[in-house]
């Protein structure tokens, strides 16, 4: 006899998507600890339940089996701030998640197309194109690999 559910079960049940990866590799409960205080509500009448910020968090230290060590936790949290995407194109700079804004900033988006030549390809910001940003300012990929290759090469001229 075949039971009808409300929830029909998924075609794929173990496909994870970016949001599963993304909850796995934040959560400190890996590393061993007990992270308490992430959630409260307004008040015992108003049952809203609010999310504290993370400086608020009680984290109880080794209090179960750690999975992964707490410097490649560290290191991962270190390497997620620094993210870099693809162009639309497939193709990313090597300056990717490291270029900001030196009046308001923001970080600024890698932007490269196939009608673009390579030495025209730029950081923007990311709203940019929508019209919600404040004024159009860029700057070409060429010139922050200009600055680390003199860089570099200052160095060595150094050591």
């Amino acid at each position: 006899m075949e039971s009808k559910t409300s929830n029909p079960v998924p075609v794929n049940i173990y496909s994870w998507d970016e949001s599963t990866v993304e909850r796995i590799l934040e959560n400190q409960q890996y590393m061993g600890c007990t992270v308490n205080g992430k959630y409260t509500t307004v008040s015992y009448n108003v049952h809203k339940i609010i999310e504290n910020p993370k400086e608020e968090y009680q984290i109880i230290p080794n209090t179960q089996e750690a999975i992964i060590d707490e410097n490649v936790w560290l290191r991962v949290q270190e390497l997620r701030k620094n993210k870099q995407r693809n162009a639309k194109i497939g193709k990313s700079s090597l300056s990717s998640g490291l270029v900001f804004c030196a009046d308001c900033k923001p970080k600024l988006y890698f932007y490269a197309a196939k009608s673009l030549k390579q030495n025209q390809e730029f950081f923007g910001y990311a709203n940019y194109k929508d019209g919600r940003g404040n004024t159009i300012r860029f700057i070409r990929d060429v010139v922050p690999e200009m600055i680390m290759k003199e860089t570099v090469a200052d160095l060595a001229d150094f050591v």
